[in-house]
């Protein structure tokens, strides 16, 4: 696929480049046809598409915003585009908008991870297990355990206890 300055398909006129939602539209597109940007292996590489009704132009996205998502400037201006189920293509009903601290949330696990679950890490000084939770701009020691099954299930009750938007990860022993 050919893009334009603006990172649009080539060939399509729409009159919204001025619209608060047409650069998370042209980032979306970039990120699931463009070779060359920014994260395209984390998407487009993996096989992420944009639905037919949205690959052509932004105007049925921000339709979608605005009509079902009830997307203003004013009350969504600073939330992110999020697809629901991370492995789904971005259509409209694997697609919301969310707060910066639910979108770190989603992130993938660190390729420094050694215990294979997201906020539990092996601490070599003091030989334990170390549980921890990143909210809202914050770092949050959840404590140092003998087992890294303990570190889990710590993480995960924190989760439970302050309704946070945390997956909660199932021990696989």
């Amino acid at each position: 696929m050919r893009f334009k300055k603006g990172n649009i398909p080539a060939n399509k006129s729409h009159g919204l480049r001025r619209h608060p939602l047409y650069d998370t539209y042209t980032s979306m597109m970039r990120r699931c046809y463009d070779k060359d940007a920014d994260h395209y292996s984390d998407y487009g590489g993996r096989g992420i598409t944009v639905c037919g009704e949205w690959r052509w132009g932004p105007t049925e996205f921000i339709e979608w915003a605005e009509q079902d998502m009830y997307w203003t400037p004013e009350t969504h201006g600073h939330l992110y585009l999020d697809r629901r189920n991370n492995d789904g293509n971005y259509e409209p009903f694997n697609c919301r908008f969310i707060t910066s601290s639910e979108n770190n949330c989603n992130q993938r696990m660190s390729k420094y991870n050694t215990s294979g679950y997201a906020g539990v890490g092996w601490r070599e000084a003091g030989q334990k297990w170390r549980a921890r939770i990143q909210w809202q701009g914050h770092i949050y020691s959840v404590g140092r355990y003998k087992s890294k099954f303990e570190a889990l299930q710590a993480r995960n009750n924190m989760i439970k206890e302050n309704e946070w938007p945390h997956k909660i990860q199932m021990w696989r022993g």
